[in-house]
């Protein structure tokens, strides 16, 4: 499963609904399901955990209507990842994050759990 890291308090908007695109200054090809994982700063509850899961449906070039959705101004350069199918882990767990998307192995107990909304919210 590809992951990506974020600033905890980011993540928290994503996964409250409030922010639903991400935005970057790089694109990629990629597309379907990512698990969000905390960077360690700033600090927070989220920081160094794998808390989350969300479906990137497209990546595009930034636009002024992205601002409010992004929570963030536009400029130029930055792109928007659109994501749905958000969901919380009931155990958020420790994971350590990297810089860009990345592959790595997910226990099974956490896969199983989200498998399914993950196929039904296509």
């Amino acid at each position: 499963m590809s992951l990506h890291n974020g600033e905890p308090a980011w993540l928290d908007w994503i996964l409250e609904g409030r922010k639903t695109i991400e935005t970057r200054t790089w694109s990629t090809s990629y597309r379907g399901p990512l698990l969000l994982v905390g960077t360690k700063k700033p600090e927070n509850h989220l920081s160094g955990l794998a808390a989350g899961m969300v479906r990137l449906v497209d990546c595009r070039p930034m636009t002024l209507e992205d601002e409010l959705a992004a929570c963030c101004p536009w400029r130029e350069a930055l792109f928007a990842w659109e994501l749905d199918a958000v969901m919380s882990l009931a155990y958020p767990f420790t994971m350590r994050g990297f810089q860009r998307l990345y592959n790595a192995r997910i226990p099974n107990w956490i896969l199983e759990g989200h498998r399914c909304l993950m196929r039904n919210s296509e």
